[in-house]
Formats: structure tokens, C-alpha cells, sequence
């Protein structure tokens, strides 16, 4: 069902006419007033509750618990954040993309390429704190995946 509003608006034309076209007419119009698009990502994608969002390249992961419309007619989202379990509130615009939640796999994976990375001096030298950042991070991330 791609627009159910536009397809209750065709069902009444095609009643044209008959008993409960207007009525489907109106229903269609009151819908309309009442109804939301869902604010859409980067990459057109829409952005449900329960989705896994990241605001721009560098940023946190969220988890999306409501969309809606600011004062300024503005898509916004409510997530929680990845380490953490205050709720925000985040404008939406072109920098946020949709993100795949954290599996065993991956999480190996991504450690795997960061030790490979490092093993071959690419990008920076992370200091002893960095490292213990880093190791924190995966330990909360993979405690998040099994429980």
C-alpha cells in the first residue's frame, strides 16, 4: 500500500455517484489533516521508532523512540543513545543515516580490522588511555548483544 490516503480518494471516484463516496471523500480529507509522513534519512529512507540512527559520520548511535514535528514544522526524532540511557531530542537533517544494530560478528569483525589497522601503523598512535577507551567500548557493546 504505497499512499492509502490517495487510494481511499480513488475508491470513492470510482464509486462516483454512489451512496458513501462523499463519505469516503471526507474520511480521506480528515486522514490527510491527522497524517504524518515519516521523516525520512540521508538516503530517503523513512525513520521508524525502533530504528538504529546515527546523527552524522562521527556521531552516536541512537535508538529512535518517537518522530514527530517541532514548532517550526521541522522533522525531529527522539533516541536514546548507545552508552547511555538519557532521552534526546535531535532535529532531523541530511546527515542522519540508518545504522545496523551491533551482532557478535560484527563487533569481531570491526576489532579485528582495528587491531589490523594498528598493526600497521595506519591512521594515528592511540595512547594507553585511547586504548582503554576503545576496549571499554567494545566490552559495553558486546555485554549490550548478549543480553
Amino acid at each position: 500500500m504505497e499512499d492509502p490516503i490517495q487510494e481511499l480518494r480513488d475508491l470513492a471516484v470510482s464509486y462516483h455517484g454512489e451512496v458513501g463516496a462523499i463519505d469516503m471523500c471526507e474520511i480521506a480529507d480528515e486522514i490527510e489533516r491527522a497524517y504524518m509522513k515519516l521523516p525520512l534519512d540521508a538516503d530517503g529512507v523513512p525513520i521508524h521508532v525502533g530504528d538504529y540512527v546515527r546523527l552524522n559520520p562521527e556521531g552516536g548511535i541512537f535508538t529512535v523512540r518517537g518522530v514527530g514535528v517541532n514548532s517550526a514544522g521541522n522533522p525531529v526524532m527522539w533516541g536514546v543513545r548507545e552508552l547511555n540511557t538519557q532521552t534526546t531530542r535531535h532535529r532531523i537533517d541530511g546527515e542522519v543515516r540508518h545504522v545496523q544494530p551491533d551482532t557478535v560478528e560484527s563487533l569481531l569483525e570491526e576489532a579485528l580490522d582495528d587491531a589490523a589497522m594498528l598493526d600497521r601503523g595506519v591512521g594515528y598512535w592511540p595512547s594507553a588511555a585511547d586504548i582503554t577507551n576503545i576496549v571499554n567500548d567494545y566490552a559495553e557493546r558486546i555485554r549490550r548483544v548478549v543480553d
